[in-house]
């Protein structure tokens, strides 16, 4: 992400982007996902934006984006900082404690969620993504992936 190349299309240096067909650019998880809902009149990978569903979806998206990104960012201050052993320490054993604390938050939406595996691929895949982002644990996506799940749709 800190090439020039990069740079020339975020000039922030960060993920994800969006080039949008007009080849304009739109970054920015939240932002990303709202202009692909409003795009998705087929609701493929998005749910009717005035159902029940739609605002679990996008309570779970805007948790992962905020509180749960949030979490690590001592860690990452920590692991990119100057070498400060004793400062990096306090910043680490405090970076895991949040950590943990928002993995045990985020366990207990999903099991009160089970929707985001049962109603639609388009909700598992929209949790993969932002499991890739904010790094959930493979094996708890593994654990909620009962095997009568269906396939990608057509295309999809």
């Amino acid at each position: 992400m800190q090439t020039e190349a990069f740079t020339r299309l975020n000039g922030r240096q960060e993920t994800p982007i969006l080039i949008k067909p007009d080849g304009s650019r739109l970054t920015e998880t939240m932002g990303i996902a709202a202009w692909l809902e409003a795009r998705d009149t087929d609701r493929r990978i998005s749910f009717d934006p005035k159902s029940a569903d739609a605002d679990c979806m996008h309570q779970m998206l805007a948790f992962m984006n905020t509180s749960f990104m949030g979490a690590f960012s001592v860690l990452w201050a920590a692991m990119e900082m100057k070498p400060d052993p004793p400062l990096q320490e306090i910043l680490r054993k405090h970076g895991r404690a949040s950590v943990f604390k928002r993995h045990a938050q985020l366990e207990a939406m999903l099991d009160e969620r089970p929707f985001i595996w049962r109603s639609s691929y388009a909700c598992r895949q929209r949790f993969h993504w932002g499991r890739a982002l904010g790094g959930i644990p493979s094996d708890r996506c593994q654990r909620l992936q009962p095997d009568h799940l269906p396939e990608a749709p057509p295309g999809g």
